[in-house]
């Protein structure tokens, strides 16, 4: 399928609402999910951290590993529900 008809398709069929503003909302006031949310945060923190202060002779790969590791925690972290419906809604 080319892209502009994948394009139409995506816009002729909007994505279904697998989780709502309110139900989203209500998962991250629970308890587990601000546990995982504060370790995500110290997690890209810590991420960074390596990545600034990496030294020796694979320096470079240990800072893109780093850097990897912490973008993919901060996606977590900056998750929205629409962005869940956009990438799992469509039939």
């Amino acid at each position: 399928m080319n892209e502009e008809r994948l394009k139409l398709t995506l816009h002729d069929h909007p994505p279904k609402e697998l989780v709502s503003e309110s139900e989203w909302s209500d998962w991250r006031m629970h308890p587990v999910t601000k546990l995982f949310f504060a370790f995500a945060k110290k997690q890209v923190q810590e991420e960074k951290d390596l990545w600034l202060n990496a030294s020796g002779y694979n320096r470079v790969e240990l800072s893109m590993c780093a850097a990897a590791k912490a973008s993919a925690f901060q996606n977590m972290v900056d998750l929205e529900p629409y962005m869940i419906n956009e990438a799992l809604g469509h039939d």
